[in-house]
């Protein structure tokens, strides 16, 4: 055990060395990106979304591997957003007042307005 540990020092101190300052770089870079992404889930509803999506991905995988093709078509069907966002919605998306924070929404209820515009 003691030798396995020396091994992997070793092997650690081997890297270290023949690191070059852009692979440094590269490292300092990708882990604020990756540091980012993580507070943009974790902040908002981004994580229940990102969440439902590995599940459904999940289920469509155990559903092809076991052959369950009814489960395994709807899946994909689902999953193909192309069916189901108009042309350009996506880019849109939380621009409109349907779309509206939690401040913005209850500083509208307490001036007395509606907080969307009914339908005609």
């Amino acid at each position: 055990m003691h030798m396995a540990l020396r091994d992997i020092l070793d092997m650690i101190f081997s890297v270290i060395k023949t690191a070059q300052p852009v692979d440094i770089l590269d490292i300092l870079v990708l882990s604020y990106v990756v540091y980012l992404g993580m507070k943009l889930i974790r902040e908002t509803r981004a994580g229940q979304l990102i969440k439902g999506i590995f599940l459904l991905l999940l289920v469509y995988i155990i559903a092809s591997w076991i052959n369950m093709k009814a489960i395994s078509y709807l899946l994909s069907e689902t999953l193909n957003i192309d069916h189901f966002v108009p042309a350009g919605a996506a880019a849109n998306a939380g621009k409109g007042r349907v779309y509206q924070t939690g401040a913005a929404v209850q500083r509208q209820l307490q001036r007395g307005q509606r907080c969307v515009e009914p339908h005609h």
